[in-house]
């Protein structure tokens, strides 16, 4: 959460202007949006009660604090120092500092008059924050210590132009400093600049609980944080939170082997998904992703086996030879008077036709189709609810069910078939038996016509079949790869394509060179199957083409493909640097893990990158709940990202490990216990010292 405790909504003094006023309406919407939790008005040399009470009851989701900046003479200068209070004494608060008559471009109070303004609250329920440094109208040193001397009980912060300034003054441990917005337009509203925190501070007491004493605040609420201990051999042991660690030191300091030999095996034995990173395998991390995303669509099997099954049938497929009817019913009507005994029998003139073709196929492929959707359900039904529950096996009984239907079904509309097919056998057999021992000629049983226009009809809805398979099978899965600096968000995108008549090879083309000629030929033919087909049906298909495997040419025309894509759609190759970058963007676009581990984040990795992408990002993991431990040599990423724990590692010493905080400032060795300055070390390990860290500083400064 961000705290804000110098914000202003009124345009009180020349300086202020129309920007800075807000409904109190609009101030609570905007401040929300921009992740602030805890906020004050600061006004100039006023503290608006009515105004005040409004924003407070607008949300719960967003603290007020009541505040002021007032314009107090300290000598012969005219200082600005911003007083924030207790919420439960804000009509108190208002008495000691409004007056509805006051020039607020021209109120300026006393020192001594302000000092004893302060002292007329409890040391608990105000804090004091004078302008500092380089901020316009800034206490200096003196005048700061001078402040502190008189109020001495009394908790005071100071408050520089920047957040640069904010991070040297912290530094020294003399001084506590924050920023806030000093907002000048509402409309270029932005928190950036504010205090942002990481513990959860819900109330005055607790601000001013961390602010007066960060040691035991934190100590107090890392306590009470999930963590995991980590054993060090016979050395002792580490806390690990599940929040954000960062491990430094060194190069051959021990950061690799503590998180391959101790680390990682620790929570991979406690059953968690694990993801780890490690910046020198980039290369092989990226391409084993790019698999992993690969793997995960599927060519579907069963649409598959059908496709394979019209296409065979659609090739072999003849005619069915007509029989000589014409001859047929002559002799039959020659013969009719032959035999006396014959005539008798007059099964030889009943015509019985089954006019389905092969129909049995079609019977079988639906009830396939139908049972394999049914099972895609009853897995996704076995993935998300606990296979035990009440719902899951209702759910898996009645789907069952409903598959035994299915099967019930098509065995049924099979031996109804089987039977007529049975019915047309018998006649035509018993027919033959009475021809051979009467030489009398039975009536022809059809002349064909039928089953020639039940087979055709079967080759049309075959085709169409086959075309409907063929888009079924079709689909695409984009995943979120990561943001690449300058290009933005890349998409990794895998199809299950099918080849068209329109395709022709290109460089990287996933159809074959030597074959996607002939395999578009093949194509055009079963999209454009039609009833003038019939005219030459037999020879529709080629004879290289009826010679091939089925399953080859399936497998030549239906091809898994993956393409990585800017958020515009156009297709893209990231360079050797951006893949490093994806290698470890695209781990962080995956919430699925329970841990990140990443050694060595930040090589191949630019400085804007960092501060963009990676340090929101990691925390965006953070409050998801995921633990994520890091190694680095980068001061952003160990500082900014507002670890909970910090590892130290200094091999060969007897310690080895340090394990501590920013916030208490110490780092504690795991063997006998000596303690470290966090600052100090971290100075040296992450910035190259304090003279670089120094210079640095008043390069910026200047």
């Amino acid at each position: 959460m961000r705290i804000d405790l110098h914000t202003h909504t009124q345009n009180l003094k020349k300086g202020d202007g129309p920007g800075r006023v807000i409904s109190p309406e609009n101030y609570v919407v905007t401040m929300l949006k921009e992740g602030v939790g805890i906020a004050s008005i600061t006004n100039h040399n006023k503290f608006d009660l009515e105004e005040f009470n409004e924003v407070s009851k607008q949300s719960d989701d967003l603290i007020m604090f009541p505040g002021i900046e007032l314009d107090v003479k300290i000598g012969d200068k005219r200082r600005q120092v911003i007083i924030i209070a207790n919420p439960s004494i804000k009509d108190t608060f208002s008495e000691v500092y409004n007056d509805s008559d006051r020039d607020y471009e021209k109120y300026c109070i006393e020192y001594d008059q302000f000092i004893n303004s302060v002292k007329r609250f409890e040391v608990d329920d105000v804090i004091v924050i004078p302008h500092f440094y380089n901020k316009d109208n800034g206490v200096t040193i003196s005048e700061k210590d001078e402040l502190c001397k008189d109020l001495k009980e009394y908790l005071v912060i100071v408050e520089p132009a920047n957040l640069v300034s904010m991070t040297i003054i912290n530094s020294n441990e003399d001084y506590l400093s924050l920023v806030g917005s000093d907002v000048q337009d509402w409309s270029k509203y932005s928190a950036s600049m504010a205090l942002e925190v990481k513990f959860d501070i819900d109330s005055f007491s607790k601000f001013y609980e961390l602010a007066r004493e960060p040691k035991i605040f934190v100590k107090n609420a890392l306590d009470g944080s999930e963590s995991n201990s980590i054993k060090i051999n016979n050395n002792g042991e580490l806390i690990l939170y599940d929040d954000l660690n960062i491990i430094f030191g060194e190069k051959g300091s021990g950061k690799t082997v503590l998180i391959d030999n101790y680390i990682l095996p620790s929570y991979s034995n406690s059953g968690k998904k694990v993801a780890v990173h490690r910046g020198k395998e980039s290369n092989d991390i990226y391409k084993s992703i790019l698999k992993e995303y690969e793997d995960e669509v599927e060519i579907d099997s069963s649409l598959l086996t059908l496709i394979e099954r019209k296409l065979s049938d659609m090739m072999t497929y003849s005619d069915p030879s007509p029989s000589d009817f014409v001859n047929k019913f002559i002799l039959y009507h020659q013969d009719k008077n032959k035999n006396k005994r014959a005539k008798c029998l007059k099964k030889t003139e009943s015509q019985y036709v089954n006019n389905e073709y092969s129909v049995a196929d079609s019977i079988i492929e639906d009830a396939e189709k139908d049972a394999a959707s049914i099972n895609k359900v009853i897995d996704i039904n076995d993935k998300v609810r606990d296979t035990d529950s009440d719902d899951s096996q209702s759910l898996k009984s009645a789907l069952n069910k409903l598959k035994r239907d299915v099967l019930s079904i098509a065995s049924n509309e099979l031996g109804k078939l089987f039977v007529s097919e049975g019915i047309e056998s018998i006649v035509n057999t018993f027919k033959e038996s009475v021809n051979k021992k009467t030489g009398k000629r039975s009536r022809p049983n059809g002349i064909g016509f039928s089953k020639l226009v039940a087979a055709r009809l079967k080759r049309f809805v075959d085709n169409e079949d086959l075309i409907q398979y063929m888009r079924d099978i079709q689909l695409t899965k984009p995943v979120s790869l990561g943001v690449i600096p300058v290009k933005g968000a890349l998409i990794h995108e895998t199809s299950i394509c099918c080849l068209t008549e329109r395709d022709v090879y290109a460089k990287d083309s996933i159809f074959d060179k030597s074959r996607i000629v002939a395999n578009r030929e093949l194509v055009r033919k079963i999209n454009r199957f039609g009833k003038d087909s019939f005219k030459s049906i037999d020879g529709y298909f080629s004879p290289e083409e009826k010679s091939r495997d089925v399953r080859d040419i399936v497998k030549d025309i239906i091809k898994k493909n993956s393409v990585i894509k800017l958020s515009t759609g156009q297709e893209y190759k990231p360079s050797d640097g951006e893949r490093a970058i994806l290698s470890i963007s695209s781990l962080l676009e995956n919430n699925s893990y329970d841990v990140y581990l990443f050694d060595e984040i930040e090589r191949g990795l630019g400085h804007k990158y960092i501060a963009d992408y990676l340090i929101p990002k990691l925390k965006q993991l953070r409050d998801m709940g995921k633990t994520i431990v890091l190694s680095t040599h980068d001061a952003n990423i160990a500082i900014n990202t507002l670890p909970s724990q910090t590892i130290y590692c200094d091999y060969p010493s007897d310690n080895i490990y340090y394990g501590g905080n920013m916030y208490s400032n110490e780092l504690i060795g795991i063997v006998n216990g000596d303690t470290k300055n966090w600052r100090d070390t971290a100075i040296i390990h992450l910035d190259g010292g304090e003279k670089l860290f120094n210079s640095r500083s008043n390069i910026y400064e200047k």
